[in-house]
Parts: structure tokens; sequence; C-alpha cells
């Protein structure tokens, strides 16, 4: 209780803190969980609208559609009840969401008894199915990488040398539905140095699923000439985004790193399967995975399969006719 941000929100007013978790803290709790109130509040609007809904049964007890309605107010108050802590971490928030997962089910149950035949809420369970669908596999997805990339550190740990300290990279998440589905990867780093037995274990950060770069599935070119002699070890390429973004990863050689020109900038261009042209280029913008080196370029909304040929090298920002180096491939 001695953190600053406990001592401040202490030191608020009722009126302040009532402001601040309404209007700065609950907004997060739906934005969170958009896609369940959406459809929680759908689902009762629709219910709402068949003439044989009434809120109590003919034997006085409460229908689907009050519990519905009841469980998304509940879920609200969950949230609402977090008025009073000085903190509304992201657990805090599993309450809320589980009242609106219930909220759902029971609207769907009236909905089951009361229109089972009808059109809409066949579409309307295909949609719920679609959707959980493409967010599970994303989900999923990231989750696998994630626990390649810890059997990755492992490696790293058990392979360092260093009495002075151990690197390691930080878990990298692929991109998901909500930053929720992230786990708490706080690190208890001298208990970790303790039980691999090693001096000194820190981590740095990461730009990218360095799962892949130990993976010749991800890898579609070999080494390569670029300013030095196999200056390029070669290039990685995954998908992100449900498939819709296509990731290279170019490792260098820390020789071809350090043989910068004057005026460097890196091109890289793409060819699509229907013969368009996409030009991009940056400067150098190194990321290592301890002692590997590797230029990173992200392909927004340019999936995979859509990618015919790539060329790649680099050149004078002055005068763009001139290369210093250049090499192109067919995917």
């Amino acid at each position: 209780m001695m953190d600053p941000s406990f001592a401040q929100w202490r030191s608020l007013s009722l009126i302040e803190k009532i402001d601040l978790h309404i209007f700065h803290r609950m907004p997060d709790v739906f934005k969170s969980s958009k896609l369940a109130y959406i459809i929680a509040i759908a689902l009762i609007v629709l219910c709402l609208r068949i003439e044989k809904s009434k809120p109590i049964t003919k034997d006085g007890g409460p229908t689907d559609l009050l519990i519905s309605a009841v469980l998304l107010f509940a879920s609200i108050g969950c949230s609402l009840v977090m008025v009073f802590s000085p903190a509304f971490p992201d657990r805090a928030k599993t309450p809320s969401f589980i009242f609106c997962i219930m909220s759902i089910a029971y609207s769907l149950n009236f909905l089951r008894y009361e229109i089972l035949n009808n059109y809409i809420i066949k579409t309307l369970y295909f949609i719920i199915f679609i959707t959980f669908i493409a967010e599970s596999i994303s989900v999923i997805s990231s989750y696998h990488s994630i626990n390649l990339q810890n059997s990755m550190r492992i490696k790293l740990i058990a392979k360092s040398n260093n009495e002075k300290e151990t690197l390691i990279p930080e878990f990298y998440f692929k991109p998901m539905p909500s930053s929720t589905y992230k786990f708490d990867t706080w690190t208890n780093f001298d208990a970790m140095s303790k039980y691999y037995n090693k001096k000194n274990i820190v981590a740095y950060g990461t730009i990218f699923d360095y799962s892949v770069i130990d993976d010749n599935n991800y890898k579609i070119h070999d080494s390569s000439d670029m300013q030095t002699k196999n200056g390029l070890k070669g290039i990685y390429i995954y998908s992100e985004k449900y498939l819709l973004n296509t990731v290279f990863l170019f490792e260098l050689t820390h020789q071809e790193r350090l043989s910068v020109q004057p005026n460097q900038r890196f091109f890289f261009h793409v060819t699509d399967i229907t013969g368009n042209y996409h030009n991009f280029d940056f400067d150098p913008n190194y990321t290592y995975v301890n002692d590997r080196v590797f230029l990173y370029a992200k392909l927004d909304n340019i999936p995979l399969w859509y990618i015919k040929s790539v060329s790649f090298g680099s050149f004078d920002s002055t005068s763009p006719a001139k290369r210093y180096s250049q090499l192109h491939f067919t995917l």
C-alpha cells in the first residue's frame, strides 16, 4: 500500500474516485469485452421484440429473459463495485465477463424455446460459432508460439556462459482479439536466476515472434551475398492477425550490419499474384535475439498467399538507382 499510485488514490475525494472509475476505468472494461456486451444487449433487445416476451411466467417465476437482464446488470455491477478499489487490474474484469456470458446463455435459451425455427436465431447461432472459431484460432496460435518461445528461452539460459548476466527475450504475443487474452508476464528474475543457477537473468523486449527463427519450416531463403560475402544468413516469414499480415525477418551477419554505406536505406519490393507492385523502403531497423541480428519488415493487409515474389536490398537514398546490394526470390 506504499505504492505512490495507491497514496495518490487515497488522497482523492469520493467524487473524484467515482469520476476516475466510471469515466476512465470502466470504459476499458467494456472495450475489453465489447463483443460479449454487444451480443448480450442485442439478444435482450431481440427477446423484447417477441410479443410473448414477459419477465414473469404464469407460475410467478422469472423467465429466462428476466434472468438474462439481471445477469447483465450484475456484470456491470461487478465493475461498478471496484470504485472502492485503488487498482483495477485486468484479472478483476473476469467476473463482469462471466456474468455477461451467463446473460447470453439465458437469452439464447429463451430464444430457443420461443423462435426455434426462426431464421434470425439460426443465423445468430452461426455468427457466434464462426466468431468463436476465428478468435480461438488466433488465441491458440499465439499461445502455441509463446510455448515455443519459452523453449527457446530455456535453451538460451542453458547455453549462456556469461558470468555477469544471462540475456533472454521477453515473450512476444502475436495479435489477438483483445489484450485481455494475454497472461501476466511478470517474472521474478532473482528466483529464476537461482533456479537455473545463473548469476543474473535479464529480459529485453522484442518486436516479433522469435519462435520461428529456429524452425526451417519458416525459412524461405538460405544465405546470400550482400555487401559482404554471405552477409544474409537467411529469410524467415510468418503470418499473424488472422493471417492477414505477413512478417519478414532477414537475418544478417554482424559484419554485414557494420558495413554501413553513406545514406543507406533498405528497399523491400513485393509483387502480388495479380501482378501489382508494392514498394517499401526503410532505414536500418536492426533487432536482436541475443547474438543474432535481424531486419524486420511487416506487411499489413497483405496475406502470405497473396505474395508472388520479393526483391530486397539496400540503396543510396540520395541516388535511388545506386544499389549497394540486391536479391530477388519467389515464394
